[in-house]
């Protein structure tokens, strides 16, 4: 019979190094989203946009 012992499912020795890695990714993905939010495109989009919604009136 296939007998699995309890060390194989307590071994952690890769969370930190997982962790690292997805924390490098995260910073990498924040630091690209914030060039993205404040290009100048984006900004001109939400100037607009902001404007349209001010000047609609409701």
């Amino acid at each position: 019979m296939f007998n699995l012992s309890r060390e194989v499912f307590l071994d952690d020795t890769g969370s930190t190094t997982e962790a690292g890695i997805i924390m490098v990714a995260l910073a990498s993905f924040a630091a690209m989203f914030l060039m993205v939010v404040t290009s100048d495109p984006v900004k001109a989009a939400l100037a607009a946009l902001v404007q349209r919604a001010v000047h609609s009136g409701g």
